[in-house]
């Protein structure tokens, strides 16, 4: 079998790289929420890591250190994603079937495209457009996952004994799906609304990375020499 080399390793890399880059953009980010306009620095539980992308601050001041980081962030971890699930594609049992294949590389694509989106359309700039993109990533992300669990239950899949965790991943991404639908619902101009809705981002996404980390590890080490055959 062969695959995009290293592309586990790539994700991995990517993925800490992206947590540095976020962690810096949150460090120089100058403040301000939806209901505190003037707030120092990034809050937790009132800003939506989409804040960080903004063009101007809630306060009408500059954005552009927080942008600089942000920005390099979405897209590096956008095609790393792409490449590992494309270096995936290959060694998944499921590939055979046409319809399959087609479907998981128009969903890559989908995915890489629309999550690059998000950090190239500043919400202050193009609000709709940019919720049309985070919800569209986490829409393929779903659609995804949901594939790769399917794949799981065939015996000698390369993920099946990733299945718990391409189960964590699939809850994850239908919950902040769920989130982003009924967020009018939510009034996030509310304090209770906007911890719901910024706190739990967050979260998810924390434990998205933290899949992620785990997919990139598990595939590498079971693409060495010797852990998988040729059907």
């Amino acid at each position: 079998m062969t695959s995009k080399p290293g592309s586990g390793t790539v994700l991995i890399v990517a993925i800490l790289l992206f947590l540095i880059l976020i962690t810096a953009a949150v460090l120089v980010y100058p403040g301000g929420t939806v209901v505190e306009p003037h707030a120092e620095q990034f809050q937790f539980w009132q800003n939506f890591l989409s804040d960080l992308g903004r063009m101007e601050t809630f306060a009408h001041g500059s954005n552009q250190a927080s942008r600089r980081f942000f920005v390099p962030a979405i897209i590096l971890v956008s095609a790393a994603v792409g490449w590992f699930f494309l270096g995936l594609f290959p060694l998944l049992i499921l590939k055979s079937r046409q319809r399959f294949a087609r479907t998981f590389l128009i969903t890559i694509g989908v995915m890489a495209l629309s999550r690059m989106g998000v950090g190239l359309t500043p919400w202050d700039r193009v609000g709709h457009l940019h919720l049309f993109c985070v919800q569209l990533t986490f829409f393929s992300g779903l659609m995804l996952g949901a594939m790769l669990l399917q794949e799981s239950k065939e015996k000698g899949s390369i993920v099946a004994d990733e299945r718990p965790w391409l189960k964590i991943w699939v809850a994850t991404q239908g919950l902040y799906l769920m989130l982003l639908v009924t967020g009018p619902f939510l009034n996030i101009e509310s304090q209770a609304g906007l911890y719901i809705a910024a706190g739990s981002q967050k979260i998810l996404l924390l434990i998205e990375c933290g899949v992620m980390l785990r997919l990139g590890w598990s595939v590498e080490k079971r693409k060495r020499p010797g852990r998988i055959r040729d059907d």
